[in-house]
């Protein structure tokens, strides 16, 4: 696949227009109406339809979120069924993604309800089944022409401005990529202008991602960079309402019972 601007603008040119997600004509929606939450599970030929304007000349980003949806999510971090753990986190991470304002559309690709994801502004695509590859794979076909980067689902310490400065960070470069907390995975991958995504992610994603190509780019990040899966995970960050909100409901699960 082949990406190609035809307008050379930069996200700083557009600072403060985070707001305008609403261009083309999908499914009966005329140009100007808005486009978050308004279909469900939307095609990929219609949401690059949808975009495409903005993104060529705005000069945006496409943000593509894989979130696991099995009951069997996060099941490292402890016993039992986390799925409405790995939900918020999800949440939180799309709501920061939604928020940043070099960032024009947001693609979740989810079997999960797409209800609370097109509430924060997000387009839902039916996950193609076939494992976190094949889920990338499909959000960045469906993403318009132009900047597409990759984020993983579960970084609930995530914020809007943090992703906004990763993402300026990463224009100068046709490939590039964040490291995890870790140093061995990947949380973010980013590929600008004409170049071709080359994926990796999962075990060791980091080796892999450079020796594809791309940029190993640093700053100070702490939410985009510590992805999720085990409770020490959790030490130092600032986390979103529906994480910290998930949470609390363990914790007070977890008490004691009193007399």
């Amino acid at each position: 696949m082949r990406f190609t601007l035809v307008q050379p603008v930069t996200s700083a040119m557009v600072r403060g227009q985070a707001q305008l997600r609403y261009v083309g004509t999908v499914r009966g929606h005329s140009s100007g109406a808005q486009l978050g939450g308004t279909a469900r599970r939307h095609s990929s030929e219609a949401i690059a339809h949808a975009w495409s304007w903005q993104t060529r000349v705005m000069g945006l980003w496409s943000v593509v979120i894989p979130v696991k949806s099995r009951r069997d999510a996060k099941s490292r971090f402890a016993p039992g069924d986390n799925s409405a753990l790995a939900l918020a986190m999800a949440l939180d991470t799309v709501s920061a993604a939604v928020g940043s304002a070099v960032v024009g559309r947001v693609i979740v690709v989810s079997s999960a309800n797409p209800t609370p994801f097109e509430a924060l502004g997000a387009w839902v695509l039916a996950d193609p089944g076939g494992g976190l590859g094949a889920a990338v794979s499909a959000g960045v076909a469906a993403a318009p022409p132009g900047n597409i980067a990759v984020l993983l689902g579960d970084l609930p310490g995530l914020r809007a401005r943090e992703l906004s400065a990763a993402l300026e960070s990463a224009e100068p470069h046709p490939l590039s990529m964040i490291a995890d907390a870790d140093g061995t995975g990947t949380t973010m991958a980013a590929a600008t202008g004409d170049a071709t995504h080359d994926l990796a992610f999962g075990a060791h994603s980091r080796a892999a991602h450079l020796s594809a190509g791309y940029v190993e780019l640093s700053g100070r990040w702490p939410g985009l960079q510590r992805d999720v899966d085990l409770p020490g995970h959790l030490a130092g960050l600032a986390l979103g309402p529906r994480t910290r909100a998930e949470l609390s409901k363990g914790a007070e699960l977890s008490k004691p019972a009193e007399g």
